[in-house]
């Protein structure tokens, strides 16, 4: 299990590594409307990902691990049915004529036909992280060769055609690999899936415009340079929030148990904390690295996506829990609140402050803050944020402590002497406090 982990892992890091790549590219050699083009148009193939998903995903993967000989009925139903909404989809193709990024929706169909998921049911996560990467690696080769080889190629376009092949090829492997064909017969009596999951789907449509979705929103009122900004932020939350994700699945079926989510959440915390310092910290040491010295200018934007990671990882178990405790009302009830809330903040920041890509992380770090809440109060757990303040307490006043002499203490000997000092006393209160929560 642990090699298969760590595989997994360490193909998912690949996948994510050649995102980073990706963007720094991006970031020296394309123009704000450019890279903010891009960043619709990502941002637009995810919503359309997410309606025709729309809660699909999770129960069909759980029922294709459980049920071994109806597995490719139930594959093929689910096929079915969101290959339907993907025709359905075709028809806002339409109005492409009056909204650039619209035509996309022509192309809902083969993201719809694409089943990486499945594979994860079957029990091939192997395989599921490779094909992933593939998927990935097309629109990410095809953006890096059209800026070193083609002068006067569309990133842009060439980002939606190598997108839209990357799932098309994804799509056909898993087909391939589970013996399946790819192109399902749409039938209409099929849709009844999505009724039958509207919570869960009504619940991760909204989550998805609490990060990288609020684009679809934003776009319509902040201007491309602003744009432009908030998709290099958002787009490295996403990335966190994909590792973050690992963590979160390894230990899904232990969820049950209070303690393990705990040790989840603490995990995740950790992570979330590790990840904000990077920009809050090192700025100048992180920000060229991934993009160039330019990204210094909105440093602060950086800081606010660390602590938009940090908040959104004190409840990471939250949903699988609400989940497992058939809590589906109140699960879709709170993500719908918060996407809501987050569209809407965003607006309203737009017309208080003004074209700020700030205002689009703020938008969000509130969002996150909303769900937190409201997850928290609807699982009635016994101290449920004073338990989780107290296990990060330590490492928020060790962060401080070092941030403090990073900013007041000159470089030298004794500063480092300090830092290294309170890592060691961060390290040694984690190990304590993971065995401490793995002896309950």
């Amino acid at each position: 299990m642990i090699k298969r982990l760590f595989i997994v892992g360490t193909i998912t890091g690949l996948a994510h590594l050649l995102n980073l790549i990706t963007l720094k590219a991006l970031s020296k050699f394309a123009d704000n409307q450019t890279i903010s083009l891009i960043g619709e148009i990502d941002s637009f193939f995810l919503l359309i990902v997410s309606i025709t998903t729309f809660g699909l995903q999770t129960t069909t993967t759980r029922d294709l691990a459980i049920n071994e000989n109806t597995w490719r009925e139930s594959l093929e139903q689910t096929q079915s049915a969101r290959l339907i909404v993907g025709i359905i989809l075709m028809l806002f193709g339409l109005l492409g004529f009056a909204t650039t990024k619209n035509y996309l929706f022509f192309f809902a169909p083969v993201l719809a036909l694409n089943a990486d998921f499945a594979l994860y049911g079957r029990g091939k996560p192997v395989w599921g992280a490779i094909i992933s990467f593939i998927r990935l690696f097309v629109p990410s080769a095809a953006i890096i060769a059209g800026i070193m080889f083609w002068e006067d190629v569309s990133l842009p376009l060439l980002f939606a055609v190598s997108t839209i092949f990357g799932f098309l090829i994804a799509g056909i492997l898993v087909s391939r690999f589970l013996g399946v064909g790819y192109f399902v017969k749409p039938q209409l009596n099929n849709l009844k899936l999505y009724f039958t999951n509207a919570p869960i789907g009504i619940a991760n449509l909204s989550y998805f415009f609490v990060g990288l979705g609020i684009l679809n929103v934003a776009s319509y009122f902040y201007s491309a340079e602003t744009i432009s900004s908030a998709y290099l932020a958002l787009k490295l939350y996403f990335i966190y929030t994909g590792l973050r994700r690992i963590i979160v699945q390894t230990f899904f079926k232990e969820l049950i148990f209070i303690h393990q989510a705990l040790k989840v959440d603490y995990l995740t915390m950790i992570f979330g904390v590790s990840f904000a310092s990077l920009f809050v910290f090192y700025p100048e040491i992180t920000l060229p690295l991934l993009f160039d010295e330019e990204a210094l200018k909105i440093k602060n934007l950086f800081a606010l996506m660390g602590l938009l990671a940090f908040i959104s990882s004190i409840s990471s178990s939250s949903n699988a829990r609400m989940l497992i405790k058939k809590k589906d009302i109140a699960y879709s009830k709170n993500y719908l609140i918060a996407g809501i809330s987050t569209c809407l903040i965003v607006v309203i920041l737009y017309y208080l402050i003004g074209d700020n890509p700030n205002m689009i992380i703020i938008s969000c770090v509130l969002g996150e803050l909303i769900l937190l809440t409201l997850n928290g109060t609807a699982l009635k757990e016994k101290k449920y944020y004073s338990t989780r303040i107290t296990l990060i307490l330590p490492i928020l006043v060790l962060a401080l402590l070092y941030y403090a002499a990073f900013i007041f203490l000159e470089e030298s000997f004794w500063r480092l002497t300090l830092s290294f000092v309170l890592l060691l006393i961060a390290s040694l209160n984690i190990l304590q406090t993971l065995k401490k929560l793995n002896s309950k």
